[in-house]
């Protein structure tokens, strides 16, 4: 065959396997990408948003479809949309954990061009292509008018929220209080949180089961729940009385609508995931359609009467959806063995060609086998004559050989000149021995001296613990402070031994001043600020009697700069404070608190309810020294005796760990809302805990102060004259 006409035969066969591959390729290609975050997957109603998606996606296949479960973890579904945005997806759909903290990867994500899709919940932005999902307050409003007509618009009902903070469970709740304000028998608590999960709810209802033994109904914010709510209820005897009510409505044995056939719910509320209208409104996004940006799905009520319609539909579509899958299962199959025999195809024409060309390579190296022969013998007779050559080589070898022994005695003479010298390396380290044993005497010395140092440093420390000692002194003994407030606890610690940080009250008849105070530095300088503002305290509120805090902060100001004469030197040393003071009124179980504050701040908590009141941004002395600050004075009547009182330092929110990372103070606060139901006494422990979890063994970078006071009546009026 002549090499060119076998040339242009193995491209033939090489274009044909193209063809075939760019056949096979057409029949596996997609038109778009979609990527879906979900916030979790972990409960049955999250799956069934999924198991929705996939069969609405049988009818694109078109489409490559990119699943991430983020666990209900915050930070991992950040890093799993970080991930995604890597990719080249064309859509995001998003099914937040909550609504501010994924703000900031949404928004990058939409600023990239890429369209993003929100499922259920929403974020605190505008950026993003459409949203589907239930509307949340309309639900939240249904279920409130539905309980209205089961009890005949009277009685109590008591409501179990989602996760603190999520959209759907602050939209559920404002919906339900909405509708049942428009009836004035009915009384609705809200008073635990179920975290969307049953053994949370379950935990969460136990606590406070006693005090709502007079409870006529439970709206729980999903059906998990709401089974929970219902299994306590029959746990103590409550069941035949107390209807319980959930949101969802999901199919299948583990649903809210089996609930109802079981009558362990009076009604469930339809919550759609949305998956299929999720996936149908990506489609429309991608091909440029036209398409409402907010979609709201429909809800209705779902009791006994209707639950059997729904369940013998839910279980065809569900039926329907399994063939569907399994049809798509065997296309997809025939499709890869199609895929199989083309490659088979193509496999086979490569063998062939390659048949062909080891044919062709066989002749051309018979014909290179018979030049290589003739090659062979020529160098052979020139190997002949390089072997004579050899031979007169090893002759100049030999003499060589002479030469190198001749040598060879030359280096032993070189040998003996080395043997003297190694003697007089010998007697050097005789001389360096010696130096040694000077050295070891040095260091019996040096050992002397760091033991007398340790001795006095000792002496130092016991100072400071006696100086602590001193200074714990004049802060509020437990004894004290249970005789004035019902309930209360003090964390407290200080960077050093002695701390710049420290708390004072005093008692005048009715009415109670307390003092949280932060002293410029800690160690020896701050307690000795601590003093100094102690002492001055006493002077103003108890010998001066001013009694009103901004008053009190405006004179302490004076005093510190007048006592350490900051205006004739260069000491700024100062504080920041929080002044309280709580009088009860006379005539009435009331309480009238005032407050002022030099930077430092104060939060109140009642009825899950948070109030924070900020301190003017200026310090007591110190860089404030050069006019003359005034404070501002709030008040308000406390109604109640059930709220708790919070006043700390910067210390605790500053407190870093391993990674240099604070604490911070919303995290703070979050603690203070979550366990603010909880006695002080665990509240103590939990937030010693917590300052123990995040620091792990790190220094502290400051003093920290938490104090946490629940006020009562009848104590305050017990010092009424």
């Amino acid at each position: 065959m002549p090499y060119f006409s076998f040339v242009k035969f193995i491209l033939w066969i090489q274009l044909v396997a193209i063809l075939l591959s760019m056949t096979t390729c057409n029949t596996r290609s997609r038109q778009f990408v979609i990527a879906f975050s979900q916030c979790t997957n972990e409960d049955e109603w999250r799956r069934n948003m999924l198991r929705e998606m996939e069969r609405a996606l049988v009818f694109y296949p078109e489409v490559t479809f990119i699943f991430e479960n983020a666990h209900n973890d915050l930070k991992e579904q950040v890093a799993d949309i970080e991930k995604l945005l890597k990719k080249p997806i064309d859509l995001l759909i998003v099914s937040p954990l909550e609504a501010s903290a994924l703000t900031a990867v949404i928004e990058k994500a939409y600023d990239r061009g890429i369209p993003v899709l929100l499922v259920d919940r929403k974020v605190n932005t505008e950026k993003f292509t459409a949203y589907v999902g239930g509307d949340n307050q309309a639900i939240g409003r249904q279920a409130g008018h539905y309980l209205a007509r089961l009890l005949n618009k009277k009685g109590h009902i008591l409501e179990i929220s989602g996760l603190l903070g999520s959209s759907p469970s602050l939209e559920r709740h404002a919906g339900f209080i909405e509708a049942t304000r428009q009836y004035p028998d009915l009384l609705v608590s809200k008073e635990i949180y179920g975290d969307w999960e049953k053994e949370k709810a379950k935990i969460a209802l136990e606590k406070v089961i006693n005090k709502y033994q007079s409870i006529d109904a439970i709206y729980a914010h999903n059906d998990v729940m709401a089974l929970g709510a219902y299994e306590v209820c029959k746990k103590y005897g409550l069941a035949e009385r107390v209807k319980v009510v959930g949101i969802d409505a999901l199919p299948g044995k583990s649903g809210g609508i089996q609930m109802v056939l079981d009558k362990k719910l009076e009604a469930t509320f339809l919550y759609p995931t949305g998956g299929e209208e999720a996936i149908r409104m990506a489609m429309k996004i991608l091909r440029k359609k036209p398409f409402p940006k907010v979609n709201f799905l429909p809800t209705l009520s779902i009791d006994y009467d209707d639950a059997l319609v729904w369940k013998n539909q839910t279980d065809k579509i569900l039926n329907e959806g399994k063939v569907l899958a399994l049809k798509e299962h065997r296309l997809a199959k025939d499709q890869t063995l199609f895929q199989y025999f083309t490659l088979l195809v193509m496999a086979l024409f490569v063998v062939i060609g390659l048949i062909l060309v080891l044919l062709y390579q066989s002749a051309r190296k018979k014909k290179q086998l018979r030049l290589y022969t003739d090659k062979i013998a020529r160098q052979n007779e020139e190997l002949e004559k390089h072997t004579n050559e050899l031979k007169d080589t090893q002759q100049t070898l030999e003499h060589r050989n002479e030469e190198l022994e001749a040598q060879q005695e030359e280096l032993s003479r070189h040998m003996e000149e080395i043997m003297t010298l190694q003697e007089n390396m010998e007697q050097k380290q005789g001389q360096i021995e010696k130096t040694n044993e000077d050295l070891e005497d040095q260091k019996v010395t040096l050992e002397r001296l760091y033991f007398q140092l340790k001795i006095k440093n000792n002496a130092i420390t016991d100072s400071l613990r006696y100086a602590k000692g001193l200074q714990q002194t004049i802060f509020p003994g437990e004894k004290e402070l249970s005789q004035i407030f019902a309930e209360h606890f003090v964390v407290y610690h200080p960077k050093d031994i002695v701390s710049g940080d420290f708390y004072w009250m005093y008692r005048q008849k009715h009415k109670v001043f307390f003092v949280v105070a932060d002293c410029t530095g800690h160690g020896v300088p701050g307690a000795f600020m601590s003093i100094i503002g102690y002492s001055l305290l006493k002077e103003i509120v108890v010998l001066k009697k001013i009694h009103q805090p901004d008053h009190i902060l405006s004179t302490l100001h004076r005093e510190v700069v007048k006592t350490l004469k900051q205006f004739e030197s260069d000491i700024n040393d100062g504080m920041d404070a929080v002044v309280l003071v709580l009088e009860a009124m006379k005539g009435v179980d009331k309480i009238n608190l005032q407050f002022s504050g030099a930077k430092n701040e104060m939060v109140y908590i009642n009825h899950q309810e948070m109030l924070t009141w900020k301190g003017d941004k200026q310090s007591i002395g110190g860089y404030s020294i050069g006019g003359k600050p005034t404070f501002e004075l709030k008040q308000m009547t406390l109604e109640d005796d059930s709220g708790t009182i919070y006043l700390f330092t910067d210390g605790f929110a500053d407190t870093p760990n391993p990674k240099r990372r604070c604490f911070g103070s919303r995290k703070l606060k979050t603690m203070m809302m979550e366990s603010a139901h909880l006695p002080l006494t665990e509240q103590q422990q939990i937030f010693n805990e917590a300052l123990i979890a995040h620091a792990q063994g790190t220094a502290h970078r400051d003093d920290v102060t938490l104090i946490g006071l629940k006020p009562s009546f009848d104590l305050l009026k017990d010092q009424q004259v």
